[in-house]
């Protein structure tokens, strides 16, 4: 059973936004053979209270897929950019493949049958002139918001997955980015594996 008792202990309410917990809570209203389909702020993909809805969603449901549209709001007269999630409410035992989908046309545009049976049965990255769908896989997905590697299971090690910029990398990151860095991950270093990074004296004098 999906319950939001497991997780309130874990963050600050204070920290969260509130639409979060509407992701929880029609999950566990859901039926088990329903869909969950949300079109709602884009932060959580890359913000710190974000993280514990990642580690959620990869533990408990089947995260199916994530669009992104760079070309136009969903909502125009409001200040937030949106995505659609699609979830499905029972726990895939196996690992499988989540799609970040980035639109280069509007949502409107994109909604034909072709486009959205070609991403849903393939597994593999998908570059067109219309979308570029990214596949990675869920035990990916956890090693990346890890700082230390996992069990054979993919089951989370406690306290150790921090999150990850899911919107950054997977979404509105250029078309080089993914195809020098996350195809050839073990040909790049982090900054912080070659030198300490931290922050540089500060004058104060913001204005």
């Amino acid at each position: 059973e999906i319950s939001t008792r497991d997780w309130s202990s874990d963050v600050c309410s204070s920290d969260l936004d509130l639409y979060t917990y509407f992701y929880i809570r029609s999950l566990r209203l859901l039926n088990p053979k329903g869909v969950h389909v949300f079109i709602c702020s884009n932060s959580w993909l890359d913000v710190d209270y974000g993280h514990w809805m990642q580690k959620f969603l990869l533990e408990r449901c089947t995260l199916d897929s994530i669009y992104d549209s760079q070309a136009i709001r969903s909502f125009s007269e409001a200040d937030v950019n949106t995505i659609i999630s699609i979830i499905f409410p029972d726990k895939r035992i196996t690992d499988y493949k989540i799609k970040f989908v980035n639109l280069k046309s509007n949502f409107g545009d994109f909604a034909y049958s072709e486009n959205i049976s070609g991403i849903s049965t393939s597994d593999e990255t998908i570059v067109t002139d219309s979308y570029r769908a990214f596949c990675i896989s869920r035990s990916e997905l956890i090693i990346q918001g890890c700082k230390s590697s996992l069990d054979e299971t993919t089951t989370f090690v406690d306290g150790v997955f921090t999150g990850d910029k899911w919107g950054t990398k997977y979404l509105r990151s250029p078309d080089v980015y993914h195809k020098l860095v996350l195809e050839h991950p073990t040909d790049f270093l982090s900054v912080g594996e070659l030198a300490e990074v931290k922050y540089g004296t500060k004058t104060g004098i913001n204005e």
